[in-house]
């Protein structure tokens, strides 16, 4: 899954986590007469901001090389991720001299804006708010063993999933633990490349990978169920989004990414159905 911060998500932050507390605090100021300054601790405040925001610059330094090291050659997964990780403590960097700076002029704006952003950070801490689930099916004029053997077997994947290439071929049956190494080529460029682990293995019952080393623990899962003139095929895509990107908001988009995923995948399970049902495989 490619993820990217949007020129309106960066537009937002920018005026979210700069300009609105600044001003909050110039308002509060000028309410209060300036109660909420503390003259004593200005220089302070402002040696801790410069601090932070040194160490801000390099955290986004680190991810600007990143970005430029991958470019010409296909992402590998967790390349984004970690390039958001490197972002999201740059920003937190950022967050924190924001918070030293609007404490020189009202430490309890200061106290606000920096308690928001940490009830922001753990709001999407759970797991749960920021996993993904995706589930498509098609009933097909197969027995579930028929359907099984097709979608079990790796070298068979380019037949319904154009876009994959398998590094090499597979060896089978697999089993448990089977590692198939593939990528994704979209318009003549590779868009990932990827190691994805057998995980789920029940013949004529169950089938699904994982991918390896991947922070957003991807999985897709097969279900094969006897259904009235053949079998139903239920596919499940799971994943859970890296906390960096549910901060920096991408988790709000998840009804626009469920579709998109579910769009392909409803082609996938089209394709499986013609392939299954013109093979003539069809007995049940």
């Amino acid at each position: 899954m490619n993820i990217r911060l949007s020129s309106l998500a960066r537009y937002v932050f920018a005026v979210g986590f700069v300009a609105l507390p600044v001003m909050a605090a110039l308002a509060v100021l000028l309410l209060t007469s300036g109660a909420g300054q503390l003259p004593n601790g200005k220089p302070y405040f402002l040696s801790l901001a410069v601090l932070t925001l040194v160490a801000g610059a390099l955290f986004l330094e680190r991810m600007r090389r990143l970005q430029k090291r991958r470019i010409g050659g296909p992402p590998r997964p967790g390349a984004a991720e970690e390039e958001l990780r490197l972002a999201a403590i740059g920003i937190g960097c950022f967050v924190v001299a924001e918070s030293f700076i609007v404490a020189v002029i009202d430490w309890r704006v200061a106290t606000v804006y920096f308690g928001l952003a940490v009830l922001w950070v753990l709001f999407w801490t759970p797991r749960g708010n920021r996993t993904i689930v995706m589930r498509s099916a098609v009933e097909v004029r197969c027995s579930p063993q028929a359907a099984f053997e097709l979608v079990s077997n790796p070298n068979n994947w380019p037949l319904y999933v154009p876009e994959i290439e398998l590094a090499h071929p597979v060896e089978i049956p697999v089993h448990l633990g089977t590692v198939i190494h593939d990528r994704v080529r979209r318009d003549g460029k590779i868009t990932v490349e990827a190691s994805e682990e057998v995980v789920a293995l029940e013949p004529g019952a169950r089938f699904g990978t994982a991918i390896q080393r991947d922070p957003q623990a991807s999985s897709g899962i097969y279900q094969f169920e006897p259904a009235a003139g053949g079998t139903r095929i239920e596919f499940t895509h799971r994943s859970i989004l890296s906390l960096p990107a549910a901060i920096f908001g991408i988790a709000f988009r998840r009804a626009a990414i469920l579709r998109q995923m579910s769009e392909r995948r409803a082609q996938t399970l089209v394709r499986i159905k013609q392939l299954l049902e013109e093979s003539g495989a069809t007995s049940v």
